[in-house]
This record gives structure tokens, sequence and C-alpha cells, in this order.
């Protein structure tokens, strides 16, 4: 990918992930502590390990780390 593409990528992902955010903290999720993430296949792990831990508990985010991390 070129610059303009990885920028335009990042952005988008950021979009997704403070989307999850702004849903998770106005209660769209029904369970107590859901278990969130952004996963794509074949990409930066790096969006996957970011979300991970601005989405979900420390315990979670522990467990998640733990196992894949």
């Amino acid at each position: 990918m070129d610059e303009y593409e990885i920028l335009h990528s990042d952005a988008l992902l950021e979009a997704i992930v403070r989307g999850l955010e702004i849903a998770l903290h106005n209660g769209v999720f029904r369970t107590k502590n859901p278990f969130l993430v952004v996963w794509i296949s074949d990409y930066d792990h790096k969006i996957t390990n970011e979300s991970v831990h601005r989405l979900n508990s420390q315990a979670v985010t522990h467990d998640f780390m733990a196992e894949f991390g």
C-alpha cells in the first residue's frame, strides 16, 4: 500500500474503534462485560491489540493478551 492508502486505512480503522467505544459507552451492548475486538485477517495485528485495550476491561484485555498477545 502507498502512503495515502495507509493513512486512509488507519483513519477507517480508528473510526470503527471509536464507533465501538461510543456504542459501549452508550450501553448498546447489553452484556455487563462484553468482549469487543477489531480483527481483520491478513492485516497488521496492531489494530487488534489496540482495539482490545480500548474496548475491554483490564481483566478481559489481560486474558486476551495472555492467549494471543
